[in-house]
């Protein structure tokens, strides 16, 4: 009796290859999935990150051109401030400067009628002489030095000193022999002084300046190294006449029938 063979196992179905073909496709895909997935997931975070980054440096931008502006803003509005207060100072200073000026005509104009009188009757003067020549010394001690114009202070101090000279007296000038026609040149001399200072403190009163000259008489040359002013202890009989004439010396001179360039109205 012959052996009973040993059965063979069954060969694999195709049912089963297929099964485990797709049991490794979709093993692969899923890895694939996850692989995309987490590339994708780096890819987004990556994106995220460069936008925050980039939104990091536009905000900083942002911040930076905000600071400028506002320090701009402020620049500006401490310089328009600056510039207000700079206005209002000289809008101050002018006025100051223009009352004061105008003062110093008053003074000047209530000691016109007396120039006849002053080479003459300085000390015994009457009374109204005596209270306009001391109104122009207040002048000169006072207004004169607030109109914050070195050459305008100048002129006015000098007129005084010209006029305080004149008349008998201590520090007169006056020869002790003088004549009518010392007395006569005197008086033009005061007088045409005065209008020269009048005009010039008109000049400053209208412009806030004086023109380059107005006191040595010299475009160029400093007032305290020469004055065109009237020497009243001089020779002759020719009246001062200004150096450099300021603008209205004809029309006021039409003003004042004492002086030789006078003439009527025709």
């Amino acid at each position: 009796m012959s052996p009973t063979p040993i059965p063979l196992a069954d060969d694999p179905k195709w049912t089963d290859v297929v099964s485990a073909i797709g049991t490794l496709a979709a093993a692969v895909f899923a890895l694939l999935a996850i692989g995309a997935t987490m590339w994708l997931a780096h890819r987004d975070r990556s994106a995220a990150e460069r936008l925050r980054a980039e939104d990091q440096v536009q905000a900083n931008r942002d911040r930076e051109a905000a600071d400028q502006r506002l320090r701009e803003e402020r620049e500006a509005a401490d310089q328009r401030l600056r510039e207000e207060r700079a206005d209002a100072e000289l809008r101050s200073r002018r006025e100051r400067q223009m009352v004061n000026a105008g003062l110093l005509l008053q003074r000047i104009s209530d000691l016109q009628p007396h120039f006849d009188l002053i080479p003459q009757r300085f000390v015994n003067g009457d009374e109204e002489m005596k209270v306009a020549v001391r109104s122009l010394q207040r002048g000169a001690q006072t207004e004169a030095l607030a109109l914050e114009n070195r050459d305008a202070t100048d002129l006015y101090q000098t007129l005084t000193n010209l006029v305080l000279s004149a008349g008998p007296g201590p520090g007169s000038v006056r020869p002790v022999s003088s004549n009518a026609a010392w007395l006569t040149r005197t008086t033009g001399d005061l007088s045409r002084y005065a209008r020269y200072v009048r005009l010039r403190l008109s000049e400053l009163i209208e412009t806030g300046f004086l023109v380059d000259g107005a006191v040595s008489g010299t475009p160029g040359t400093p007032g305290n190294v020469h004055k065109d002013v009237p020497v009243l202890g001089r020779q002759g009989d020719e009246m001062w006449t200004p150096m450099l004439l300021p603008r209205g010396w004809d029309a006021d001179t039409a003003t004042d029938p004492s002086d030789p360039q006078f003439h009527p109205a025709r």
